[in-house]
Parts: structure tokens; sequence; C-alpha cells
């Protein structure tokens, strides 16, 4: 996924009443202060990786109607921006 469609996939959720999660791998681990004097190299998999995703919502007590309102908003954003 590219960062362009992250960003559209994220704001098509928002739209929805979907809020994704945030920040959980923005920074790969190899750049966050506590790691950093550990890592030297550069990990293009993770900075990608970092720049890409998206944390959809999930909780240990969500609901099987949320899930599928959360698959189903994805599969209409997939088949809009086709």
């Amino acid at each position: 996924m590219s960062k362009r469609i992250k960003e559209a996939l994220t704001e098509f959720l928002k739209s929805r009443g979907i809020q994704p999660g945030r920040g959980v791998y923005d920074i790969p681990i190899h750049r966050q202060p506590y790691f950093k004097e550990y890592y030297s190299d550069h990990f293009t998999k993770s900075e990608s990786f970092s720049n890409t995703h998206i944390c959809l919502p999930l909780w240990r007590s969500i609901k099987t109607e949320d899930l599928e309102e959360i698959a189903q908003s994805i599969v209409q954003f997939d088949q809009k921006y086709k």
C-alpha cells in the first residue's frame, strides 16, 4: 500500500466513524530513541512498513458487527478506488 492510499483509506474509514489506531509502528524500532544507539544500519523494509501500514481497530471485546463493518468499509474503499 502506498502512503497516498494509506492516507485515503484512513480518511475513508474516519468518514464512516471508524478510527484507525495511531502510532503503534509509526517509528521503526531502530529509530526509536532507546534503540537507535544499538542499530546503525538502515532497515528499508521496516521504514517502508512504518510509512504505509494501518492499525485497524481491534480490542478483546470487539463485537462481530463492528468487525463486519470495518471489513465491509475496506471492501467498499477497494471497489471505489480501484
